[in-house]
């Protein structure tokens, strides 16, 4: 199931949208500011498309959608302004901070939902396009080879990363332990290729994808796509093979990665970092360093 969270300071305008969308068949969520919205997205994996009013108090549309763009898991999360019919510089403003479309008040209700069914429609598409050409692969590792790769252990081209998104010493959910892996994948394209495992312990030992909390298997692996999609690119995608795969009582994420003959960065924070593999570890690399790593490439 699946939501459009409305995001207004103001109840009587939170009550239209909510009350015409839902009659149409949307499942809807509400909040009356920034802060209780941002804290929506980050808990729940099911909000589609957010339709964010930018004159609120306290934290303001603009300042809302500069956090969502910054975040690994709702950096392209469909987000479509509502603002004053003559205020273009807030259109703009918001453009620029990327947001995907905008709607001016008062709010033409049959329009909105037509905006409202293309985004959706657009997201499926992408999602449906990245997880076809991503989940499956020729070769890809089955039961038995995943048992042979955590029996081998880690080395140049294996890796083992616990969980996808828990910090399981802090109890929560963390940006760093998303970025780890990520980093692993960057540094598998950049060099010689391989495989990560997560839901595997350091030593060996499989945990599985319990621990990250996820609804389902069909959330975890969009959240995947996502992250993907939205740090290292679309232009790698076709290097980059990934689904779960069950092991005895648990599964496992495998992510596949062919060597890429272009430079492959990591956006982390608005920055774009290189990482290779150097032995079972993967290294970030200067700009100097790298310039000298692909050249030997």
């Amino acid at each position: 199931m699946k939501y459009i969270l409305v995001v207004d300071d103001e109840e009587n305008n939170r009550d239209i949208l909510v009350r015409y969308l839902s009659r149409r068949g949307y499942n809807m969520l509400s909040a009356s500011g920034g802060h209780e919205a941002l804290d929506m997205i980050n808990q729940r994996e099911d909000i589609d498309l957010v339709l964010l009013d930018i004159h609120m108090p306290d934290m303001d549309g603009h300042e809302v959608l500069e956090t969502l763009r910054k975040s690994y898991s709702a950096s392209r999360l469909p987000v479509m302004m509502v603002t004053a019919e003559t205020d273009s510089a807030s259109v703009i403003k918001s453009l620029g901070l990327g947001a995907d479309d905008y709607v001016t008040k008062p709010i033409d209700l049959p329009v909105l939902v037509a905006r409202v069914e293309s985004k959706l429609q657009l997201k499926a598409s992408v999602e449906k396009q990245i997880e076809e050409s991503s989940r499956h692969a020729t070769g890809f590792p089955d039961a038995e080879k995943i048992l042979q790769l955590i029996a081998q252990g880690e080395n140049n081209q294996v890796e083992f990363k616990s969980t996808l998104r828990w910090n399981i010493h802090a109890s929560n959910i963390g940006k760093e332990i998303e970025v780890a892996w990520l980093k692993t994948v960057v540094a598998f394209l950049n060099t010689d290729g391989g495989v990560l495992l997560i839901g595997v312990k350091d030593d060996g030992e499989i945990l599985g994808t319990r621990l990250d909390k996820f609804q389902s298997d069909d959330r975890y692996l969009l959240h995947v796509n996502s992250l993907i999609k939205t740090s290292i690119g679309m232009d790698c995608i076709n290097k980059i093979a990934f689904d779960l795969v069950a092991v005895g009582e648990h599964k496992v994420l495998c992510i596949q990665c062919s060597p890429s003959s272009e430079a492959v960065f990591l956006k982390n924070s608005g920055e774009e970092e290189f990482y290779a593999r150097f032995g079972p570890g993967t290294q970030k690399l200067s700009a100097k360093d790298m310039l000298a790593f692909v050249n030997n490439r």
